[in-house]
């Protein structure tokens, strides 16, 4: 990590926009020599000195390149005299040309994220740079709460109670943040749901029709979902991606064998798990125990839409909490993303609402929360503080 003390000694260049070709492209320019080094290469239309311009104030003018000395068009924006925008061509070999230029001038080249962190660590900045990874407009939001200082507030209220050696009140708040880190988690990650169940039970097709697209390849004979295929999607704006994985059943194959093993582990790695188990077929205890060994799941009984009762008459006595589906018809899809959403986030925060969303949150907060339950308001104050 960088230190903040190299951004007042070392004159650096950003990319602020991403990666790839766009319509304009920005870079920043900062350090104690920025406008100097930028005036160097940039030469305004109107023939303006840059450090005479006011801040704010938008220039038009050339940019020359060292390497090849051609001339492109560009508008410098000062910031302030250590800052200073350059707005060029989208293309990737505009804003690269630039990058160098400002390098053999002696600046540092450094990414967006590495440059917040050169203006501190507080937890708006935090936010701003988890906006970019948000995968939905409903996590988006929550993030832009904590950027306009929704988290920041709910930590100084805990600091007052502190202060004020209310620890109850403070345990209590602290108690209700806590809560929510799961969720600040997958604001920028999405919940792993996994897809597992014996071989033909109809797991790819669930996928497809929970995705609403083929993304799995389907057979009709057992065995050949060997690795674990995935889909990203969104459920009521919360990000998730769905892990159809190899069968679980009896085998020789030492292909499917390695198959079984990852399905396991990646049952180990998930957020929820799907049980899922073919509608012609008997509940065994084998079922039953497998459900049980698994902390969090739903049972899914898929292929409702073929006969339920085999040629002797019997009729499976299915778990009462159960969803049942058809991923041919379509039957009970909406059911089970009701219950997939519910049991990944079962109180959704309300508008406004403060939600630790970084790991630094998650551990101040446990840190606080067991200096309080020791009585040591200083300590939960020391460790609070931070994210003020």
């Amino acid at each position: 990590m960088l230190g903040t003390s190299d951004a007042q000694s070392v004159c650096h260049v950003v990319q602020l926009s991403p990666e790839g070709r766009g319509a304009i492209a920005s870079i920043l320019v900062s350090g104690p020599q920025a406008t100097e080094l930028v005036a160097r290469y940039f030469n305004a239309n109107s023939g303006s000195q840059l450090d005479k311009t006011l801040p704010g104030q938008l220039v038009f003018g050339n940019w020359q390149h060292t390497a090849d000395r051609l001339q492109e068009e560009v508008v410098v924006f000062r910031r302030q005299d250590q800052e200073i925008e350059i707005h060029c061509h989208g293309g990737p070999k505009a804003t690269e040309s630039i990058c160098q230029t400002m390098q053999s001038a002696g600046c540092q080249l450094i990414s967006w994220r590495q440059w917040l962190e050169l203006t501190g660590q507080s937890t708006q900045l935090q936010a701003r740079a988890a906006l970019a990874d948000a995968c939905t407009e409903r996590t988006s939001r929550i993030l832009l709460d904590q950027y306009n200082g929704a988290l920041a507030a709910a930590v100084s209220n805990i600091l007052n109670e502190l202060r004020s050696e209310n620890l109850d009140k403070a345990r209590k708040k602290i108690g209700d943040l806590l809560k929510r880190v799961e969720l600040g988690r997958h604001l920028v990650c999405p919940w792993r749901v996994v897809l597992v169940g014996q071989t033909n039970v109809g797991k790819s097709s669930l996928v497809n029709a929970l995705v609403g697209f083929p993304r799995s390849i389907v057979y009709d004979r057992p065995g050949t979902t060997r690795d674990a295929l995935t889909a990203v999607t969104a459920m009521a704006g919360w990000p998730l991606e769905l892990i159809d994985t190899a069968g679980l059943r009896e085998t020789k194959d030492p292909i499917e064998v390695a198959g079984i093993q990852r399905t396991r582990e990646t049952i180990e790695t998930a957020d929820l798990v799907l049980a899922v188990f073919d509608a012609t077929s008997r509940w065994s205890d084998e079922n039953k125990a497998f459900v049980e060994s698994l902390e969090r799941s739903i049972v899914v009984i898929n292929k409702i839409d073929l006969p339920d009762e085999d040629d002797t008459g019997y009729r499976p006595r299915w778990p009462l909490n159960a969803i049942f589906t058809s991923a041919k018809l379509g039957t009970g899809i909406d059911q089970l993303v009701q219950q997939i959403t519910e049991r990944l986030v079962k109180e959704p925060p309300a508008v406004g609402a403060a939600v630790p969303f970084h790991e630094s949150h998650f551990v101040a907060l446990r840190k606080a929360a067991a200096a309080v339950d020791l009585g040591d308001c200083f300590q939960a104050e020391r460790v609070l503080s931070l994210l003020s």
